[in-house]
């Protein structure tokens, strides 16, 4: 029974995750920042609908300040399968701030970046049945909480052309973009297909140095308490279970057990396979992801994701991009064994393929088409009319993204 109560671990200064954490995120938190010759234009082709803001927005930049705000829009559905077909709004809000101190006159090789995410709606992570989140935006920033946070506070600063040094509070989930996925805005949704299913103990957003430090707090108080910083929540779930169950074990006989250290590593690449005239930044290509993990702390002991993926090949559609990709999260054996065993839950694995096209109806709003089919990793789940078990079946979730930028 010990395993049933095993507690995540709580977040140490864990030296492979921490330099993992590092070469993962810092391209992505504060770097020099793309700025157009202007920020106007037409309503169709201005990079922002707010334009220049009568020059002063050009003038800013110019002095390396730029300010976005940007809406990110991703209702879905559970069509067939799952726990439970319905329909649920989710939607983020981003502020971002970039200051650069050299084109501000200050000093050279500075880069500043802040911001924050406003998340709010319902998600149809529990209607999935799935581990894995079908709309990785709904975990920011914080899972399934209508909140507001400062989720990334990072300063860069170039000693020489080619090295610099970055400290502050990182957004992990921007730490693992490519060209074909990793990117949640405009790429796949499912959180599978944007990082590594074995590194979902890294925090969402986490304070970082030369060497990544991550602060001692604890990421759950017990299992079936647990949010897991990337993963949906099986707490409620697996709680249902024992109360219909198994009643005398919600009162442990024996203190928790804890860990205070984990590990986990990832390998991944991505490759053009064909582009037209030797355009860089069009063409097809694939991506593949390896992770591991010690599983025993983390849930995930093994995950793969591999796909294709394109940009800018449609004609007449320089700017759409599309996927099709598979992932998959092996869980560890030391995950709820007991139920697991005794209940024939499965547990064994999450597998989803998911495919999108992202189409760019100007320079500053995208819409996505998106679908996922998903095999969950739960086959059982208590039945509403309390006479035991019913099967989980494949999911079908369907969805659109809109990403507008401000």
């Amino acid at each position: 029974m010990s395993r049933l109560w095993n507690a995540s671990a709580h977040y140490a200064a864990i030296l492979a995750l921490g330099v993992l954490l590092l070469l993962s995120v810092v391209p992505a938190s504060a770097q020099p920042y793309d700025v157009p010759a202007t920020w106007g234009g037409d309503l169709w082709s201005r990079p922002r609908l707010t334009g220049s803001w009568f020059g002063l927005r050009d003038d800013l930049g110019k002095k390396g300040v730029v300010l976005d705000v940007d809406l990110l829009l991703t209702p879905q559905s559970v069509m067939t399968g799952g726990l439970d077909t319905g329909s649920e709004f989710w939607g983020n809000a981003d502020y971002t701030l970039n200051v650069d101190t050299g084109k501000l006159g200050l000093w050279p090789g500075g880069f500043l970046k802040l911001s924050a995410d406003s998340g709010f709606g319902q998600n149809v992570f529990t209607d999935s049945g799935s581990i894995m989140p079908v709309n990785t935006p709904a975990l920011v920033p914080a899972p399934g909480h209508e909140t507001t946070a400062l989720t990334n506070a990072t300063f860069m600063q170039f000693l020489s052309t080619k090295f610099g040094l970055m400290i502050g509070k990182v957004y992990t989930l921007d730490g693992f973009q490519g060209e074909f996925a990793g990117n949640y805005r405009t790429q796949f949704l499912n959180t599978g297909l944007v990082i590594p299913a074995a590194m979902d103990l890294v925090p969402i957003s986490a304070f970082g140095g030369g060497v990544i430090v991550i602060p001692w707090e604890n990421i759950g108080k017990m299992l079936l308490d647990s949010r897991f910083p990337t993963l949906a929540d099986p707490g409620p779930l697996l709680r249902r279970f024992l109360e219909r169950f198994f009643p005398q074990l919600l009162t442990p006989a024996q203190p928790a057990r804890t860990d205070n250290s984990t590990w986990a590593i990832y390998y991944g690449f991505d490759q053009y396979l064909w582009q037209p005239g030797g355009d860089p930044k069009r063409g097809i290509g694939m991506f593949f992801t390896f992770g591991a993990s010690d599983g025993i702390v983390n849930p995930v002991k093994y995950s793969y994701n591999v796909g294709i993926g394109g940009n800018g090949i449609v004609p007449g559609r320089p700017n759409d991009n599309f996927g099709v990709g598979w992932a998959r999260a092996d869980l560890t054996s030391n995950f709820v064994p007991f139920l697991r065993t005794q209940l024939h839950l499965g547990l064994d694995h999450d597998d989803v393929v998911e495919m999108y096209y992202n189409a760019s109806l100007t320079g500053w709003l995208g819409a996505t088409l998106d679908l996922q089919i998903v095999n969950p990793a739960l086959k059982k789940s208590p039945s509403s009319s309390g006479a035991g078990l019913k099967d989980v079946d494949t999911a079908v979730v369907g969805g659109i993204r809109l990403y507008a930028r401000f």
